[in-house]
């Protein structure tokens, strides 16, 4: 596991000292800023090498994700009231400082209190003065600083805490008695195996297997007029092609079945399946089987399992639960034996209205779903992109990291795609790739 430790440089250097002595067989990458303002585009060009980050502080956590999505795991340190008190400890009896009047400024954090009265100061004894200053403010390390000294001016305060090292660096310099409170030496440790846990857990979820279970009723005339036997083949041919060309879409197997009634099975994962489909929402399939002339009512259970044959059961009692209902239909039966639906598609919107020829081709030549290329493309063309990174591709599609990889080597194998540089990251970690595109490259 590849975890990036986001933070300024000194916390940084002392959350990787308590890490590196505890042999998690985690590979650390910092990720080291100078101010706030430059994080989301430091971490765009990290997010390709990592598997999930840890933040040294909530303020680069909360800084960041009103900045962008993150598509990874994330989690980050607070200052606990026992880090507070040790650091209180340390002012009160090697430095010699009256702690009881304090002057501080940590994001969303009640525990200086809570630290005094661990040390058994006395409530009414205690002043504490809070700074609640916009983290989105570019000045806000400055802004901090100058709360600190006019509260120290002032007698309000004896001592300084803080959470920001630039604001730390600002007091130290001018000679106030400022302290920076880092987190628990034992909470990096819990972040980093809570992030462990969340991979795995991650990873055993889209590892789910997902099937698609597909049963039509057909028409027996159309107008009054009897549907012919060549009518007949013809929308069994259609359908047939519809559902193997989902399929291909999905990259996935089909399996068809005729003990009785034809019976169509598509065998893919729950990762690429929800993906497919907006997170179980929308089924484009349905819609496309609906429109076949001859075809009735489209009934479809979506199950989900630990095994291929779990997910088929339950995509087969989801199927025969549709078929219940007198309206096309589908139902999904989760691996935990839970069902929703029926679910009814009114009107799904086409992928393919604005049809493009080229990308209708790359995506027979790649076997790439025509819906993810022009997804790829719109962003190319919105952009004016020439060359991306992986991560940077994945933010600004909403694609997962890996799908987006998984879309790259195709395209690279099929001559869509090249690798043009790369991308060198700030700290430790491997560069980057740089990638060039080119969607307008039909080959003939």
């Amino acid at each position: 596991m590849k975890t990036g430790i986001v933070g300024p440089k000194a916390t940084v250097d002392i959350v990787l000292k308590i890490l590196e002595n505890k042999k998690l067989f985690v590979e650390y990458i910092p990720i080291v800023y100078q101010n706030l303002q430059e994080l989301p585009t430091l971490l765009r060009a990290h997010l390709s090498a990592v598997d999930n980050l840890f933040f040294v502080g909530p303020i680069p956590y909360h800084y960041v994700v009103q900045k962008m999505n993150l598509p990874c795991p994330a989690e980050y340190a607070s200052v606990d009231a026992y880090a507070i008190s040790k650091t209180l400890f340390k002012a009160a009896v090697f430095d010699g400082h009256d702690v009881s009047k304090l002057s501080v400024d940590f994001f969303e954090n009640d525990n200086p209190k809570q630290a005094l009265l661990d040390l058994e100061y006395k409530a009414e004894d205690i002043n504490i003065e809070m700074a609640h200053f916009d983290i989105f403010d570019e000045n806000y390390p400055e802004l901090n600083a100058q709360f600190h000294k006019e509260n120290y001016a002032q007698g309000k305060a004896n001592v300084i805490l803080t959470g920001t090292v630039k604001t730390y660096e600002i007091l130290k310099e001018d000679g106030y008695p400022a302290y920076l409170v880092y987190t628990s030496p034992s909470l990096p440790e819990d972040m980093i195996n809570r992030l462990r846990l969340r991979n795995v857990m991650a990873l055993q979820d889209d590892n789910l297997s997902a099937v698609i279970s597909i049963q039509l009723k057909y028409k027996d005339d159309f107008d009054g007029d009897s549907i012919t036997e060549l009518q007949n083949f013809k929308i069994h041919a259609t359908v047939m092609e519809k559902v193997y060309y989902y399929a291909q879409r999905l990259d996935a197997s089909v399996e068809k079945g005729e003990l009785g009634k034809i019976i169509y099975r598509i065998y893919t994962s729950k990762a690429v399946l929800s993906d497919d489909t907006e997170g179980f929402r929308q089924l484009l399939l349905m819609e496309e089987l609906e429109g076949i002339f001859g075809v009735e009512k489209v009934c479809i259970g979506l199950g989900l399992g630990k095994t291929s044959a779990e997910a088929r059961r339950n995509a087969d009692f989801g199927r025969e639960r549709a078929a219940s209902n007198d309206v096309s239909c589908f139902f999904i039966v989760y691996e935990d034996q839970k069902i929703a639906g029926p679910i009814i598609q009114v009107e799904v919107p086409k992928r393919t209205d604005d049809f493009n020829s080229e990308l209708f081709m790359i995506s027979r030549d790649t076997q790439i779903g025509l819906d993810k290329l022009i997804v790829i493309d719109s962003v190319l063309n919105q952009y004016n992109v020439d060359v991306i990174t992986p991560g940077e591709l994945a933010r600004l599609t909403e694609l997962p990291l890996n799908q987006v990889n998984r879309l790259i080597t195709k395209l690279e194998s099929s001559g869509y795609a090249k690798v043009v540089g790369k991308k060198p990251l700030s700290g430790s970690g491997r560069p980057s790739r740089l990638l060039e595109f080119n969607l307008k490259k039909v080959r003939s």
